[in-house]
This record gives structure tokens, C-alpha cells and sequence, in this order.
């Protein structure tokens, strides 16, 4: 299968999804401007990724979380560069870190470069199939459903984040009065990283770079210290706010997923009962669950249109945008509820079947 074309908003989102359900294997090439990624999937896990983003580099991790001195990564990476060998075997070999942490580190680092991945707006991809060699690779193993629920918790508590700390050119200080009770504040060695780097004068996109922390953490370490009254923005700082964009794809994808497993049961056996049950459930739930699902389509990969449909019901049911995902969520729930108690007077096994299979796509 060979797949190519552009995507915008959350779309990565299904696609990702396409691959893990059809159980692919192969390489998914993504880029957004000069950023660029390669996420490899084997029987439709990933296994493997590599990115652009320095950040989210081995060495700079390890770095980061105080795993390796600066000087020692240096060395090896003049190493692995003069030997053609991979930075994580170089490590291992001169006994810098074990071969647990380096797998460890490895799991890590896919993650970071998957969540980073999953902020891109807009850009390209191209998909396809081809056979694998990784024979002397330390590869992982990721649930793509796992990553894009985690993903989408990242993104809606960074639209929370960006409404404080609107943008990354915003300079702060250190506050003149420390809006602080008398009792000692303990801060982690990252937290204690990022205050020692705010000093008036640098923006916070130049923190992001000095540290080498994600763009997510930073915010969050950020704001954490604004709420203790420790550092407060510099006047004349940028105040554009971001737009705020609560991510449905995702959680819209996952339940797709859901709603899959129990149609492929109820069509082995139920296949006349299938279509009429599930609108039968969807009609007997309460409102506004009901009003929720009531255009969603199962056994289908959501589109656009869609999932602006839902976006636009939650709109009208609900103003306050950071509840959406939340009602989105028990909409789903109480339809799932209703259709395994439904599937349940067929009998015991059909349900613990069903319940098997999802959680294997937790």
C-alpha cells in the first residue's frame, strides 16, 4: 500500500490509525516546513522514529535528564561519528549507560518525537509498505492509539497553557515581590533549570533552545513557577493570544476504533442485527449524549466533515471549549455502555470478547 498526500489539523491522527488497523508495515515520511520525520511501523506498531527536532535527539535527552555529562557525549559522538556506529552503541559500549537504560532512553525518545509530531498543523506525508531489516536495532514497541490519547491530553492542556503564556517571545522576570507563602518550595532539578535561566532578557523560545526541553514542558515548568509568584512577564511583551482549538480527532479515532471491535463481532454472527442496534443505542441515550453521536457513523474512518459536525453540536450543547473533549468522552462512554449491556443478552463470552480486544488498543 503506498498512501501520499497533505494534511491539516488533527488528520494525522487517522492516518496513524489506518496504518494500526490495518496492521502495516512499512515507513511513514512526515514534514511540516523544514521539519521532518520518519515513523516506521511493523504489523502496525511502531517501532521505530527519527526526527529533525534536536530536541528530541539520544544524546540531547540523556543530556537533559542528567544521565550523561556534556563532555561525555561529545566524545561519543565524535566516536560514533569516526566509527559509522549508532551513538546509543557507543554508549553502551564504553559503560556510560547500561543497555536497560538505553532501551529505556530509546522507548523516550520515539515517544518525544511522536507527541512533537502530532502539534504539527499542516504539512505532507507518504506512506509505504516495505519490508523491514532491523536485525542490530534497539527497537520499541508503541501503541499508535496509546500516543495519539496522549497526544491529545498534551494539546488540550497546552491550549490551557497558551491562554496564560499566549506567546514564546513573552521575557519574563524575576518578580520584585514573590506573591509566596513562608513555607519552603521545593523545586525539581528541570524547575530549577528553567528559573535559573530567566533573567529579563531572554524570551522563552530561547529557553526552550538553551535547555533542550520540549516545547510542552517548558510551558508547564513555566507556568508552574508564574503560580507561585516567583517570575511575572516583562512589560512589553507579546500578548498575541493562540488560537484555542480543542483536538476531537483524537478521541473521535479511538472510539472509532472501539465501536470497530464490536461491529466486526456483531458481523460474524449479528451481521442483520448490527446497523439497527447501534442506532437503536445511539436513540436511547439521554441528552446531550444522544445529540452528540447522533451523526456519528460506525465502522467508517472519520473525516473532516465529520468531525466538524461534532465539533459544531458541541459548540451549540456546550460554550465552554475545554469541557467539549470531556462530554465528547461520556457521550462515547454511555454508547459503549449501552451497547455491551445490549451484546450481553447474548451471553458472557461475546462480551468478554469484546472487552479483550479493547483493551488491546489501550
Amino acid at each position: 500500500m503506498n498512501l501520499k498526500g497533505d494534511y491539516e489539523g488533527s488528520s494525522l491522527n487517522s492516518i496513524l490509525q489506518l496504518l494500526c488497523d490495518d496492521q502495516r508495515t512499512g515507513i511513514l515520511r512526515v514534514t511540516s516546513g523544514e521539519k521532518q520525520s520518519r515513523v516506521v511501523f511493523k504489523e502496525g506498531t511502531i517501532v521505530y522514529a527519527i526526527g529533525s527536532h534536536k530536541e528530541a535527539r539520544l544524546g540531547a535527552i540523556l543530556r537533559r535528564d542528567g544521565v550523561l555529562s556534556e563532555e561525555h557525549l561529545k566524545k561519543c559522538l565524535l566516536s560514533a561519528k569516526e566509527t559509522k556506529q549508532a551513538l546509543g552503541k557507543v554508549l553502551v559500549n564504553r559503560g556510560y549507560i547500561s543497555l536497560e537504560t538505553l532501551k529505556k532512553y530509546n522507548k523516550k525518545q520515539v515517544e518525544e518525537i511522536l507527541y512533537n509530531l502530532l502539534f504539527w498543523r499542516k504539512g505532507e506525508f507518504e506512506y509505504s509498505d516495505s519490508e523491514l531489516n532491523l536485525s542490530g536495532m534497539i527497537i520499541t514497541q508503541l501503541n499508535p492509539m496509546r500516543l495519539i490519547l496522549e497526544a491529545s491530553r498534551r494539546i488540550d492542556e497546552m491550549s490551557m497553557l497558551t491562554e496564560m503564556i499566549p506567546s514564546d517571545q513573552i521575557i519574563f522576570k524575576i518578580s520584585d515581590k514573590p506573591q509566596t507563602d513562608e513555607e519552603e518550595i521545593k523545586f525539581s532539578p528541570n524547575e530549577w533549570r528553567i528559573l535559573s535561566l530567566i533573567d529579563g532578557i531572554r524570551p522563552l523560545r530561547q529557553i526552550i533552545e538553551i535547555t533542550g526541553y520540549d516545547e510542552f514542558a517548558v510551558y508547564k515548568i513555566v507556568y508552574s513557577i508564574m503560580s507561585y509568584g516567583l517570575i511575572e512577564k516583562m512589560e512589553g511583551s507579546p500578548v498575541t493570544v493562540k488560537k484555542n482549538e480543542s483536538n476531537h480527532t483524537s478521541i473521535i479515532s479511538f472510539y472509532s476504533a472501539v465501536f470497530q471491535v464490536i461491529e466486526k463481532f456483531l458481523s460474524a454472527d449479528y451481521s442483520h442485527l448490527t446497523a439497527t442496534l447501534f442506532e437503536e443505542c445511539k436513540n436511547n441515550l439521554s441528552s446531550p449524549y444522544r445529540t452528540i453521536v447522533a451523526d456519528f457513523q460506525v465502522g467508517t474512518i472519520p473525516g473532516e466533515a465529520e468531525i466538524d459536525t461534532i465539533h459544531k453540536t458541541l459548540t451549540e450543547v456546550l460554550e465552554n471549549g475545554m469541557q467539549h473533549n470531556l462530554l465528547l468522552i461520556d457521550s462515547f462512554n454511555a454508547l459503549c455502555r449501552y451497547l455491551i449491556s445490549e451484546i450481553s443478552l447474548l451471553g458472557k463470552n461475546p462480551v468478554q470478547h469484546i472487552i479483550a480486544e479493547i483493551k488491546r488498543l489501550l
